[in-house]
């Protein structure tokens, strides 16, 4: 069994800090090879016949939740940036995570694949764009540039995963039948709602 000091694991999570921020500064390649390389250098723990990351011993592995020194380095590791910790058991980060990274995804999935077998040309969708059309065209690019592969475990390995999908789908269906049916009424109304919602982020 490999010994690990703190400067060990500060140093490592540095490393994979680095790549994050990489990533949050638009430099996905860039980013995702620091991360990589910081989760392979990193010293792992045996558990049965895996390799387990010390990026996560320091929760206990059959209940999840976080012994007292590891979560009090990672606390201090962030105590002078402007990150917001939130100290949450992993049912309520899985829950939560599948909506802040399986939804928006598979959004810009839904977008960007739709575009590509709509037989329209993106150069000339291009001369034609709008504001919201080029914003959202911006961040889907961003999506489609990434590694598929971890895309689709984000999505497969969340056993809340498919409630937000079913969510998107549900949604995309009510859309079609207002606009199919005419009835503008609800059409407003659901713009309306999301406008209530969206100003609770403050």
């Amino acid at each position: 069994m490999d010994r690990v000091n703190r400067r060990t694991f500060l140093e490592g999570t540095l490393a994979v800090s680095a790549g994050l921020g990489a990533v949050n500064a638009g430099q996905s390649a860039i980013g995702s090879e620091l991360i990589a390389k910081a989760v392979a250098d990193f010293p792992k723990r045996k558990l049965g016949k895996y390799d387990i990351s010390r990026l996560i011993i320091g929760a206990n592995q059959f209940t999840g939740y976080p012994h007292a020194e590891p979560l009090k380095y990672a606390k201090e590791l962030f105590a002078a940036t402007m990150v917001e910790q939130l100290d949450m058991g992993l049912e309520d980060h899985d829950r939560l995570i599948a909506y802040v990274l399986g939804l928006s995804h598979a959004l810009n999935i839904a977008f960007f694949t739709a575009l590509a077998e709509s037989g329209e040309a993106a150069p000339r969708l291009a001369k034609l764009s709008s504001t919201t059309f080029d914003s959202q065209l911006l961040v889907s690019a961003a999506v489609a540039r990434d590694n598929p592969h971890l895309y689709f475990e984000i999505q497969n390995l969340n056993k809340f995963g498919l409630g937000p999908l079913d969510a998107l789908c549900d949604a995309a269906q009510r859309i079609r039948e207002t606009v199919a049916g005419g009835d503008e009424q609800a059409f407003v109304e659901l713009m309306e709602r999301g406008r209530e919602y969206l100003a609770l982020r403050g």
